[in-house]
């Protein structure tokens, strides 16, 4: 696999891509009702590599994991959460596709582990796990429930928030490199720490 570096972030050029042809059972939180989609998810980052793995052994259905999703027709992008049961993550599509271009880890399932090896996921291509060395306080959630988590899109559908119980927990945004998460206390390859004042600014009504 080919990567490129930018600053202290792994971005795959090459990867593993999802079947084309596999149809998942995801919830759309628009109000529409439960119905199939065709995922080709791209392996664009770390994540989205390890996101079509995830994908690849997850055709039958599992009701502990969580797999939702919100297209913006304004944008032709979506957004999606994506929980193995070990650490989510809320992707960004790029405009008219599936592909993540963006995303931020939202929470961790499991304790902590003390310190991540990064030249490990390289290898193995694992779903990077969060570490004490760079996580919040509030980044374990042991017992999510998909009914707990909505979507907010900015007006233009180019930035999209996950909430929690109607509170904003992690964004990501077309242009910003990298999205936001509460569960990070500091910038990594998962996401950069929480800013409130880009959030209200990216989220702001329509101007």
């Amino acid at each position: 696999q080919k990567t490129a570096a930018f600053g202290n972030r792994l971005l795959f050029t090459d990867g593993i891509r999802a079947n084309s042809s596999m149809k998942m059972k995801v919830s759309v939180l628009s109000g529409q009702d439960h119905k199939p989609v065709n995922a080709a998810l791209g392996p664009n980052m770390i994540k989205a590599i390890t996101f079509a793995i995830r994908i690849g052994f997850s055709m039958t259905s599992n009701a502990n994991k969580i797999f939702i999703h919100s297209h913006n027709p304004t944008s032709n992008r979506f957004a999606i959460l994506e929980d193995n049961e070990s650490i989510a993550f809320l992707y960004l599509t790029e405009v008219g596709t599936q592909r993540p271009v963006k995303d931020a880890v939202v929470y961790s399932r499991k304790p902590l582990i003390p310190k991540f090896d990064w030249e490990k996921v390289k290898e193995t291509a694992d779903a990077p796990p969060l570490s004490q060395d760079v996580a919040s306080s509030e980044a374990i959630i042991t017992t999510p429930s998909e009914g707990e988590f909505s979507f907010k899109w900015s007006f233009d559908g180019n930035a999209v928030a996950l909430l929690r119980n109607g509170e904003p927990i992690a964004f990501a945004s077309a242009s910003e490199e990298y999205g936001f998460s509460k569960a990070i206390s500091k910038p990594n390859p998962l996401a950069n720490a929480w800013d409130q004042e880009l959030y209200k600014f990216t989220f702001r009504e329509q101007p």
